[in-house]
């Protein structure tokens, strides 16, 4: 079970990394 919760983290904070860029583009846009 931890290790799950862990790579859910994991996978979540990518996401949140990745989300960034995302929204800043498309605020420039």
């Amino acid at each position: 079970m931890k290790r799950i919760f862990t790579l859910l983290t994991v996978l979540l904070t990518v996401l949140g990394m990745n989300a960034r860029p995302v929204f800043a583009a498309s605020n420039t846009d």
